[in-house]
């Protein structure tokens, strides 16, 4: 897989992922006095469409320069699935969403996407710029900060 196509994969897995819990995150905020069942079912939404996302992801084949940067953004996929897993069997232990969000899974849940907004974002655009300063080939190839948009993307990087 050449980097242009691998970033293009990237960019059409985050575009779908994002669209589809936007949407889910918004069917649940609508819901005015929300009982466990819509909790379990936002979750489930969710959790399906992570697990989508993970599959997906697993199949793209970095190239190797940045075969690094992958690992980074697959390891915080992996642990936001298991959090995300975690948190969906807690809906048949609690009475109501406000009991679930004190548990420690949900704590873990919200770790998990905290860790990928700030380290996941400031470890894989550290390697993304070492990568773009160590080759001049590379630095002027498009798809290179094409990927750093499409991580700060996914990972709702700031800055």
């Amino acid at each position: 897989m050449s980097p242009t196509e691998y970033v293009e994969g990237l960019n059409q897995l985050v575009v779908v992922a994002a669209s589809d819990l936007n949407t889910s995150l918004d069917v649940y905020e609508a819901i005015t006095d929300p009982a466990i069942e819509d909790w379990a079912t936002f979750v489930e939404r969710e959790l399906a469409i992570r697990r989508v996302f993970v599959e997906d992801f697993g199949e793209l084949d970095p190239p190797g320069s940045i075969v690094d940067v992958h690992q980074i953004f697959g390891d915080a996929l992996d642990r936001g699935l298991a959090a995300t897993e975690a948190l969906a069997a807690v809906t048949d232990t609690v009475e109501d969403p406000n009991e679930a969000q004190q548990t420690p899974e949900f704590a873990e849940y919200l770790a998990a996407n905290a860790d990928g907004s700030t380290r996941v974002c400031q470890e894989a655009q550290a390697k993304l710029d070492a990568l773009a300063t160590s080759s001049e080939l590379l630095a002027n190839e498009p798809w290179l900060p094409d990927l750093g948009l499409s991580i700060r993307a996914a990972f709702g990087c700031l800055g």
